[in-house]
């Protein structure tokens, strides 16, 4: 069965770059519930959800001759969608009122697969982050997070002072947030400070 899908899609995907409507009519149908999840999960906004999955088809069908190349339409679908909606919401990201809400549902949301993967690429995005950071900035910063140590406790086994481990670690916050800043567009960036800084 899995054989049968996948060959009718990519010859669905032939006709599109072919310039045939009636196909991407039909790819339309079979996605734009995935991707409206996607955006209203990420904007919690019916009307802004609904514009970004036209803008997103539109771009498919502008680059329509690129599909035949796409081995996993799902997955490319995924990452067009995901680059263009944290485009729009970087643009948003200086409206206070809009953020504001958006930190709001987001303390409130339940867990779903699209949540839990870009959770993921926020974590591998911290990650590389926090790698680069000087050495005693990255050792304290582990051991408060990856450990749950505290100040004091951080002090005593490192030998040096409360207060030099907590200018450590201010430091190494300090810098994840403007690497952040410069590496992240949109969204990414508030689920990164809300599940990674705001709730600890």
């Amino acid at each position: 069965m899995q054989t049968s899908t996948t060959y009718i899609e990519s010859d669905i995907l032939r006709q599109i770059a072919e310039g045939d409507e009636s196909a991407f009519h039909l790819l339309f149908n079979e996605h734009w519930q995935n991707i409206y999840g996607v955006a209203y999960m990420l904007t919690k906004s019916a009307p802004m959800a609904e514009d970004m999955v036209q803008e997103i088809f539109m771009k498919l069908w502008v680059k329509r001759e690129q599909l035949p190349e796409v081995e996993n339409f799902r997955n490319y679908l995924f990452i067009v969608a995901r680059n263009h909606i944290f485009n729009e919401l970087k643009k948003k990201s200086t409206d206070i009122l809009f953020t504001d809400h958006l930190f709001e549902y987001f303390h409130e949301i339940r867990e779903t697969p699209e949540k839990k993967l870009i959770e993921k690429e926020a974590e591998q995005i911290i990650g590389e982050i926090i790698e680069r950071l000087p050495q005693q900035q990255k050792m304290i910063y582990r051991l408060s997070r990856e450990e749950g140590l505290s100040r004091n406790e951080m002090a005593d086994r490192l030998g040096i002072a409360p207060n030099t481990v907590r200018n450590h670690l201010a430091r190494a916050l300090e810098m994840i947030r403007h690497e952040l800043q410069r590496e992240v567009n949109g969204l990414l960036l508030w689920i990164c400070l809300i599940e990674i800084f705001l709730l600890n």
